[in-house]
């Protein structure tokens, strides 16, 4: 399978808020391996792996365990485009929420929002299928109070959820949590990230409703979700390669060549025309896979070290230091009880 990839609206988004905060934007995104000269077309995307650890990097840079929440807090309408626009200008609540749902790969091709109901709720579901343990810290709070705030600012009213859950782990600071979503009803180490309302605040008209400019958004949008739906065919089948490759030690580009059934040269071409390097995927794909494996408390370093094809511990404490900017211990206490 592919590495999930995000626009770079939201990346932008992140190094613009740390550098008006005295950050180095640029090592920062340096750091997380995104060249920040090309998050300016709106066009490019980013292998998702790099996006977590741009939230995870801002968040320490700042010193905000909490930089995810206060950033949705601080969103201003329509910074994330026709996907912004397109959801205000819905009838009705409801509308609005589902158009989000269905269009939500404009932004974030590895994540999954759905909405269902019960006689009197309503449940945003925010799912990371590559993430068997649940998006990122910094993540799962943007997105959520990003709902709750759209909610709130698309219809004029102050709106308080029935519960909020988290996959994390409950955090020190949870009171700050429930100031920004107005409720003491959080629910922590839950399957998946939901927003629960009540149902008939789905019927509530939205302030910048308009049918016109909705049709059009509309049709610019669904032209744009097809052409952001990620190709099925060779980089699919390269990244499930390189997976299989890391378990067994370097990866080697005659190995998967041979098993893709092209030539080293044409891989290397079609890389090229993407931007990457076979390096850079098979590194995206060991630090996706380690992630993965650190969210499992029961798993060692060493064993992890393993089977993403590190000769021992050490070796993967330095390649996970030159990525992350912390130790492998330092990321999963981040990513739990933080």
């Amino acid at each position: 399978m592919a590495t999930p990839s995000i626009s770079t609206r939201l990346p932008r988004l992140i190094l613009d808020t740390v550098a008006a905060k005295g950050v180095n934007a640029d090592a920062l995104a340096r750091r997380a391996g995104v060249d920040r000269t090309r998050l300016t077309d709106a066009h490019t995307r980013i292998a998702l792996p790099r996006g977590d650890l741009l939230w995870e990097n801002a968040a320490a840079a700042v010193g905000d365990p909490h930089f995810g929440l206060h950033l949705a807090t601080t969103f201003e309408p329509g910074q994330f485009d026709l996907f912004d626009y397109l959801c205000r200008t819905a009838a009705t609540l409801g509308a609005g929420l589902h158009l989000a749902s269905r269009h939500l790969r404009l932004l974030h091709d590895g994540a999954e929002l759905s909405l269902t109901l019960s006689e009197s709720r309503a449940t945003l579901r925010y799912h990371c299928p590559n993430h068997p343990a649940g998006p990122g810290r910094q993540e799962a709070e943007f997105t959520l109070a990003r709902l709750l705030t759209f909610a709130r600012e698309a219809t004029g009213q102050p709106l308080i959820p029935f519960q909020v859950g988290f996959t994390q782990a409950a955090p020190r600071g949870r009171n700050v949590l429930a100031e920004a979503f107005g409720t003491t009803r959080l629910a922590f180490r839950q399957e998946s990230c939901t927003l629960t309302l009540p149902r008939d605040m789905l019927s509530l008209p939205l302030r910048q409703a308009d049918g016109g400019l909705h049709a059009l958004l509309l049709r610019h949008v669904d032209l744009l979700a097809r052409e952001a739906t990620p190709p099925v065919g060779w980089r699919e089948r390269l990244h499930a390669q390189v997976e299989e490759e890391v378990e067994r030690g370097e990866p080697s580009l005659a190995r998967v060549c041979a098993r893709l059934g092209m030539s080293p040269r044409g891989l290397q071409r079609r890389l090229k025309a993407a931007g990457r390097t076979f390096r850079e995927v098979t590194e995206d794909v060991r630090l996706e896979k380690a992630r993965r494996l650190l969210a499992d408390d029961s798993l060692n370093v060493a064993g992890i070290a393993e089977r993403v094809g590190y000769s021992d511990a050490r070796a993967l404490r330095r390649a996970f230091q030159r990525w992350t900017g912390m130790s492998p211990g330092r990321y999963r206490r981040s990513t739990s009880a933080a």
